[in-house]
């Protein structure tokens, strides 16, 4: 195969409120290395909550990619040939998470231990 320059871009915003909560979200768009007509796009979003001596963030994405894959079902299942058949049409859809905890051992080791 014959590898193609990709091009990505990312854009994101992040807004801290009042309450010192964060949230932010952002965009992805990158093409693919392989098939310059085929491009990823990206959603993300995300806040978090600190607490005296701990922090927890929560995010999400969603991802999207189409692309034609020739060779997914052989031309023989189907009487011939069917170049640009919509058979091979392929949608990539994921939606992934993270939960991450942060926690200040110093300052949780001192809280626990001053009673």
């Amino acid at each position: 195969p014959h590898v193609q320059d990709a091009w990505i871009a990312k854009v994101g915003l992040e807004h801290i409120f009042y309450n010192r909560i964060p949230f932010w979200v952002g965009l992805q768009y990158r093409t693919s290395k392989w098939n310059r007509h085929s491009a990823r796009t990206m959603l993300s979003a995300g806040t978090g909550f600190n607490g005296p001596f701990w922090q927890v963030q929560v995010s999400g994405a969603f991802s999207s990619l189409d692309y034609k894959y020739r060779d997914l079902f052989d031309d023989q299942l189907f009487g011939g040939n069917r170049i640009n058949s919509p058979l091979d049409d392929v949608n990539e859809s994921f939606f992934f998470g993270m939960v991450s905890l942060r926690i200040q051992a110093d300052k949780a080791w001192k809280k626990v231990f001053s009673r």
